[in-house]
């Protein structure tokens, strides 16, 4: 069983808390903390990232299951700048970024996730990392909020519906974030 304290405390979702991983620096943890739904958004994650995000570089895909003091967690890549620290949220660094280069890798963010057939669930800016590879370049990985949120997911049986999902809700969150900026 994995211990999880305060001092590995990441972040607290929805439903969702996040700790470092103390077995494994490059993981964190996602337990729950607050159920607001019959489903579960762990067990959708892993199963929806093994059907679709194989080689999807764009996102953090869960890892493992384990065990904490917390109940169980699901793993996933603790996402990091080139400096070993770990990255922050889109959410917090909106305001100190470029608006045109931000708008241009969101939109470059959207075309990878219509290109790829990628559900997406809730995309506020807290679930999208800004992993910089230097002091000025960054890539946006989302780490969380992906997968079908549908009881029965009928975009999964329809490009054409899914791109349509895809694009209603990337646009409803781009609408969001540009009225935070």
């Amino acid at each position: 069983m994995i211990t999880l304290l305060d001092n590995s405390f990441i972040a607290k979702g929805s439903e969702r808390a996040c700790y470092k991983n103390p077995e494994n620096e490059e993981q964190c943890i996602k337990v729950y903390w607050h159920r607001k739904r019959k489903r579960n958004e762990s067990k959708q994650e892993m199963k929806y990232s093994k059907r679709h995000l194989k080689n999807i570089e764009f996102i953090a895909k869960p890892i493992c299951w384990v065990n904490t003091n917390l109940g169980k967690g699901l793993t996933f890549p603790l996402i990091k700048d080139y400096d070993g620290r770990p990255s922050k949220t889109l959410a917090q660094l909106i305001s100190s970024l470029n608006y045109s280069e931000l708008a241009n890798k969101l939109i470059e963010l959207k075309r990878s996730l219509i290109d790829n057939n990628i559900s997406i669930t809730d995309l506020p800016p807290q679930n999208i990392c800004c992993k910089f590879k230097n002091e000025l370049e960054y890539d946006l990985i989302i780490i969380d909020g992906f997968g079908y949120s549908n009881i029965i997911p009928v975009a999964y049986f329809s490009k054409s519906l899914l791109r349509k999902q895809i694009i209603k809700r990337f646009d409803r969150h781009l609408a969001q974030l540009m009225r935070i900026v």
